[in-house]
Order: structure tokens, then sequence, then C-alpha cells
């Protein structure tokens, strides 16, 4: 067994490789945090994450907007838009030039399986388990821009109840 005599290293010495240990792990659980923080969509303002995935501000007529996802190599965001009028947010979602949405589409193809909306933290957050229970979607898609880079998804309409559901993947 090997013992490390504490006499033969000199005190300075064995306080400075504390200091140093005691150090990086700060600097660790500080670069850790930091990180989180930056990719943890539901720690930034709603309307930062809506500018960042759509290119564009929120549109007049959202009354209420819910964030919670992801957003680090490679991403996840789900929104919920409460809205006064659904086919005016719509217009100025299929007016923007840089993330313009496509649609209606009658794909039920479109809406994420179940079980990952039923399993995703994020989802539930935003309150998307409601979308499961719809009698009368409305689909519409946000492709990825010309680079094949960025935010691409699918927007889910309730117009009974004037939502808007946002499932958006970073590629």
């Amino acid at each position: 067994m090997y013992l490390v005599n504490t006499n033969a290293i000199p005190r300075n010495t064995l306080i400075a490789v504390l200091l140093l240990l005691g150090a990086g792990f700060a600097g660790f659980k500080w670069l850790q945090w930091s990180f989180w923080d930056a990719t943890d969509l539901g720690h930034k303002p709603p309307a930062q994450v809506f500018k960042e995935v759509f290119h564009m501000p929120v549109p007049a007529g959202v009354t209420k907007l819910k964030i919670a996802g992801i957003s680090s190599l490679s991403g996840h965001v789900w929104m919920r838009l409460n809205v006064t009028n659904v086919d005016a947010v719509i217009r100025a979602m299929k007016r923007n030039k840089a993330l313009p949405v496509d649609g209606p589409t009658d794909d039920p193809n479109m809406l994420p399986e179940r079980s990952w909306i039923l399993k995703s933290e994020y989802a539930k957050a935003v309150g998307w388990n409601d979308v499961i229970r719809l009698k009368q979607p409305e689909y519409y898609e946000f492709p990825s821009n010309t680079t094949g880079t960025g935010w691409t998804g699918v927007l889910i309409v309730d117009r009974k109840r004037r939502i808007i559901y946002v499932n958006g993947e970073l590629l």
C-alpha cells in the first residue's frame, strides 16, 4: 500500500493544487450551466425564440406564446400560440420571406407520433398533448431554408379554440 507523505509536499504547493482543482471544477460547472442556459429555449424570452426560428417577429394577434425545447447542434422546439385571428397569423407567416409557411395540407402524417408527443417534456410544458384530441386539425409546414439548414417543421391549427401548435427540428 502506498501512502502519500504530505510532509514531502510543500504546504504552498498543496494549497495551490487544491485551489486549481477547485477553480477547474467551478469553471466546468459554469460552462455546463452557461451552455445549458444558452440552449434551453425555455430560458429565453418566447418572442426571441420565435424570431430565431422563423426569422420574423411574433405576428400581431398572438395573445399568448409558450415555447419549450432545446437548440444545440440539433434541436427541437415546441410552441403553442393562442391567437385572436387564425387567418391573420397564418397569412403573416406565409408572407415571411425568410421561412414561409406552406399549406394547408390534409396530410395527417405531418403530426408527430403520439408516443413522442406524450413522452416529450417540452411538448408537455407547452400543452401540446391537446393536439392528439383535435377533431379537425389543419396542417401547415415550414421547410428549412434553401441551404437545407435551420429550422423545419409543422404547424397544426385548432381553429375552434384559435390555437396554433408548432413543432420544429433544427437541422
